[in-house]
């Protein structure tokens, strides 16, 4: 938003924010993708949970 007020190439801006969002969503589900056919889903799901235990545990303690 800064770059585009700015500049006078809103749509370039535009454009370039767009193809941004694009690929990292591309680059997500590829690598999504690529590490469900290497780990089983419920190893990746136990590893969420306690990755979001482990977050929000140091968050309430002010660590984090």
């Amino acid at each position: 938003m800064t770059l585009s007020a700015q500049s006078d190439a809103s749509w370039s801006v535009f454009l370039g924010a767009a193809l941004a969002l694009t690929l990292s969503a591309a680059l997500g589900v590829l690598f999504g993708d690529a590490i469900t056919r290497l780990v089983p889903t419920h190893l990746i799901h136990l590893g969420a949970g306690a990755a979001f235990i482990v977050i929000g545990t140091l968050l309430m303690l002010g660590r984090l």
